[in-house]
């Protein structure tokens, strides 16, 4: 009897130890990062002097990280590469599958890397772009011997051969930063912990398509890739959400480059009926747009009609929180200098793009933000309540301390409805936000998820105004949200596996 029960004991524990060796090998690479080591190339494309933040500059800059060739890409195991994501599928290969590789270890068969095999469409390997384009009447006119001092090019693209090219959104202090200048002060000087996490996430970082023939943009956003892990791990709001709770308004604070709301629109648009892109900076807007490729797909008849579609808000995030909270929506007005704001030319924005204004540098109060015109909506709860908001504040690399207070902590829970979800992106761990957040929404509401291969934190609260603090629904187990994480990936067929980017603890309890 004893035999038997070691023997039981001992099968059992052997197969708990290959089931996490199996979750610890399917997670290696499951988190693609960003590596800034491999870049071989890096160009500043623009620079935009910010009106709002006074003495900073909005600086798109792009980099250049060697492709791998089909010969290495196929002969990797896990599949990943610093430039491609992983796949949710690679992760969920059957148990029978995998006892048929283990006791494959032990036959005398060779074991090849096929050249043949098919690389799905979605990881085709990155081509190389090299684009020029002349005036084919300039150069039919030349003499061959005037071919060296040929004139007739038009625009060129400088993507080195054999690179995949990435763009980043980042605000810097200016060169000539006038500290008189009346506008937000800097923020604090970074801790080098903090430069280093900084520098392995690259914030508001997108990927360029490789066969764009946008040549006036520095790069044409790809929408399904999320450069930083924080951005996938956001994601996790929709998890809180009923499964039932369709046409959602959604709005984004801090647009930065527009990765998140180009992904939402991608993988997401089926669910939305509204998205609203805050950030109190216009320049954001203007590099977003003129040099990342954010672009609009839920502009339709039908939801333009009901206010719904993609709007813009030049505004302070608290600010455009009250007028949700008191139920006004915005509507245009002109700055108290009566200038418009550096906007978008027309050959860059859909033509039903809500029109927006703000003021110049330094002028603050009322004049100072800015607007959207929208449609009348035919519902009071489509036009003022969210369903899921991301909260996303950084001025370089700091969090706002306004963000953190309990006045802003109310303001999102008046604006939500009562089964709506906010997310926070958090530098860091900060227990006294999460004890914040606990007055406001009740400790059973709150959840915090550390974010993989970088020091911030994701916060999520649900339960918006008209909803108990005390309890607004089931509490959520890690287990289940890991399982309900493997479900979205599944059912919206996300480039990313949400639930790998969770503790692996987490699948136990």
């Amino acid at each position: 009897m004893s035999t038997c029960a070691l023997t039981l004991l001992a099968t059992g524990s052997a197969a708990i130890a290959y089931e996490t060796w199996v979750v610890l090998r399917t997670r290696r690479g499951a988190v693609p990062v960003f590596n800034s080591a491999a870049v071989v190339r890096t160009e500043e494309s623009v620079r935009y002097p910010c009106k709002h933040f006074c003495g900073f500059d909005a600086v798109v800059r792009s980099y250049y990280v060697p492709t791998t060739n089909k010969r290495e890409k196929n002969a990797r195991s896990d599949g990943d590469d610093a430039a491609l994501t992983t796949t949710a599928a690679s992760s969920h290969s059957s148990f029978p599958v995998r006892w048929r590789w283990f006791v494959s270890l032990f036959s005398n068969s060779t074991h090849k890397v096929s050249d043949d095999s098919t690389v799905p469409e979605n990881e085709g390997e990155a081509a190389s772009v090299r684009l020029v384009v002349r005036d084919a009447k300039a150069s039919a006119m030349l003499p061959d011997r005037a071919a060296v001092n040929d004139t007739s090019v038009i625009a060129a693209s400088l993507w080195p051969p054999h690179t995949s090219k990435y763009a980043a959104l980042v605000l810097e202090p200016s060169a000539s930063n006038d500290k008189d200048n009346g506008g937000p002060s800097p923020p604090p000087s970074r801790s080098p912990l903090r430069q280093l996490m900084d520098g392995a996430t690259h914030q508001s970082l997108v990927r360029c398509n490789p066969r764009s023939t946008l040549l006036h943009m520095a790069c044409e956003a790809d929408p399904a890739y999320l450069g930083a892990p924080y951005l996938r791990v956001l994601l996790s709001g929709f998890l809180l959400l009923p499964p039932t709770l369709s046409q959602l308004n959604v709005a984004v604070l801090g647009v930065g480059g527009g990765s998140l709301p180009l992904f939402l629109q991608e993988y997401f648009a089926s669910r939305l009926h509204r998205c609203d892109l805050v950030d109190a900076e216009p320049m954001c807007f203007t590099a977003a747009v003129e040099q990342l490729g954010l672009k609009e797909s839920l502009n339709t008849v039908a939801l333009r009609q009901e206010g719904g579609g993609v709007h813009y808000y030049v505004e302070d995030a608290v600010q455009y929180l009250r007028q949700r909270v008191h139920g006004r929506d915005t509507t245009a007005r002109t700055t108290a200098s009566g200038q418009r704001a550096v906007g978008f030319s027309a050959s860059t924005v859909h033509a039903s793009t809500p029109v927006f204004r703000a003021a110049d540098c330094g002028i603050d109060g009322a004049g100072s933000s800015a607007s959207s015109v929208v449609s009348p909506s035919t519902s009071s709860r489509r036009q003022h309540q969210l369903d899921l908001l991301f909260v996303d504040l950084f001025v370089g690399s700091e969090l706002d301390g306004a963000v953190t207070s309990l006045d802003f902590l109310q303001l999102c829970r008046g604006a939500l409805s009562p089964y709506g979800v906010a997310a926070f992106n958090l530098p860091a761990a900060d227990k006294v936000f999460v004890q914040r957040c606990g007055v406001v929404f009740g400790d059973r509401n709150v959840l915090r998820i550390p974010v993989p291969a970088s020091s911030n934190e994701v916060v999520l609260v649900r339960g918006g105004v008209g909803s108990r603090s005390d309890m607004v629904g089931a509490e959520l187990s890690h287990r289940h949200l890991v399982r309900r994480a493997q479900e979205l990936t599944a059912q919206y067929r996300l480039p990313y596996d949400l639930a790998n980017h969770y503790p692996v603890w987490w699948r136990l309890w």
